[in-house]
């Protein structure tokens, strides 16, 4: 088995167990969360817990026939494929920061201070991995 396609597998195993392990640590700590964490917390981990189900089963469908397999092995190395990933990552983040951006002065006109403060971090935390991992790639390149 290629090594792409195993660590495919592990993070679709790991990304399960977390949104299950969350999920019931939110069920046994019921008495601890308010009912907005819990609904924070509990679509979190299903988020998880679908993502990487879909991702495991899709990988299983790969590998059910030995063509199939070899076939997810040259997609995990086709350069457009990943040039195509990679500039949806981009426009992802990008669109994902501007609507952050927007909601962020939609909260300071509405004065709600915690909100702004919360995607401020989150805005500026996006921002920061986003320039870090920049710098990281293009130093390996």
């Amino acid at each position: 088995m290629n090594k792409e396609i195993k660590k495919k597998i592990i993070i679709s195993v790991v990304a399960i167990l977390l949104g299950l392990a969350i999920l019931v640590s939110a069920v046994i700590f019921k008495n601890v969360f308010t009912e907005d964490k819990k609904d924070y917390i509990a679509g979190f981990s299903s988020g998880l817990i679908v993502v990487g189900m879909v991702i495991f089963i899709r990988t299983i469908f790969a590998l059910s026939g030995a063509d199939k397999g070899k076939e997810l092995a040259n997609k995990l190395h086709d350069e457009r494929l990943i040039a195509i990933n990679n500039e949806a990552s981009e426009i992802t983040f990008r669109i994902t920061i501007f609507i952050a951006a927007i909601a962020n002065i939609v909260l300071f006109i509405l004065g709600m201070e915690k909100e702004v403060r919360v995607v401020s971090v989150f805005i500026g935390l996006s921002t920061l991995i986003y320039l870090v991992s920049y710098f990281v790639l293009s130093r390996k390149r």
